[in-house]
């Protein structure tokens, strides 16, 4: 890629919608949390990050370290092979 265009379009449209599981990975600053899972609350466009919960708190965190936790195909398939258990 030799495009010298800035890369952060403003009219990002965010892929992750309230309530998706995600997967956290690349982080830099808290390499502990790679390999967390976590929820989107919202997009947050003053930041370019989504609100994530993640442990029990609300971190900030941008679209390229957040990474789908399967797809709804996947959680039906999930739904239908394990939704259907008695008990704990």
């Amino acid at each position: 890629g030799g495009s010298a265009s800035s890369s952060s379009s403003p009219s990002y449209k965010p892929m992750l919608r309230t309530g998706q599981r995600v997967v956290l990975q690349g982080l830099e600053k808290a390499k502990e949390l790679n390999g967390h899972r976590g929820v989107v609350v919202k997009w947050r466009p003053d930041a370019g990050r989504y609100a994530v919960r993640v442990a029990g708190k609300e971190m900030a965190i941008k679209p390229e370290n957040l990474k789908p936790e399967g797809g709804a195909a996947e959680a039906a398939k999930f739904q239908r092979k394990y939704g259907n258990t008695d008990g704990s």
